[in-house]
C-alpha cells in the first residue's frame, strides 16, 4: 500500500460535517473529490489563505492523500486562496445538490420541506450556529427553482 501523507484543509463548519459522512478521510484518484483536491493542490501558488478567509473557513478538514503523487507533481500539501475558494464551491455544491435531493424525497412522501430541512441537518450534526436555517431553506428553494426552470427550458 502506498504511504500516505495528511493534510489539512480549511473549510466551513456545515461543509466540513456534510464532507467527513459523505466522503472517506483517505482520498486517492479514484475518488472524485481526491481528484479535484489533487489538482487544487498541482495549481497551488505561494499565495497562503489569509486571517481574513480563516474567519471564514473556520473548520477544517482532514484528509490523506497518496504521498508519492504529491512528490511526482511537486504539489504543496498547502491549498492556496484561490484552491480554498475552489473547494469550498464544490463542497458547496454537492451540499446542496443532496439537500435538494433529500427534501425533494421527504416532500414526496408527504412530508413538510421545512421539516426535511431540519431533519437533513439532524442527519449531519449541523446547528444553528454553523448555518442558519434560512440560508438552508433559500438554498433549496433556489436550487429547487434552478431545476425546475432548466426542465422547462429542456
Amino acid at each position: 500500500m502506498a504511504n500516505l501523507i495528511t493534510i489539512t484543509l480549511p473549510v466551513r463548519p456545515h461543509l466540513q460535517k456534510y464532507a467527513v459522512t459523505e466522503f472517506s478521510s483517505t482520498l486517492t484518484f479514484n475518488d472524485p473529490l481526491g481528484i479535484i483536491v489533487y489538482i487544487l493542490l498541482t495549481n497551488a501558488s505561494e499565495n497562503e489563505p489569509d486571517e481574513s478567509m480563516r474567519q471564514i473557513y473556520t473548520s477544517s478538514l482532514s484528509i490523506e492523500l497518496e504521498e508519492f503523487r504529491l512528490v511526482r507533481k511537486y504539489c504543496s500539501p498547502n491549498l492556496d486562496r484561490q484552491g480554498v475558494v475552489h473547494l469550498d464551491t464544490v463542497l458547496d455544491k454537492l451540499f446542496k445538490r443532496d439537500l435538494f435531493k433529500y427534501v425533494a424525497e421527504s416532500h414526496a412522501a408527504g412530508v413538510y420541506r421545512e421539516i426535511a430541512i431540519e431533519k437533513f441537518c439532524e442527519q449531519y450534526k449541523i446547528y444553528e450556529n454553523e448555518i442558519s436555517f434560512e440560508a438552508l431553506k433559500k438554498a433549496e428553494y433556489r436550487f429547487r427553482n434552478d431545476k425546475l426552470n432548466c426542465k422547462k427550458a429542456a
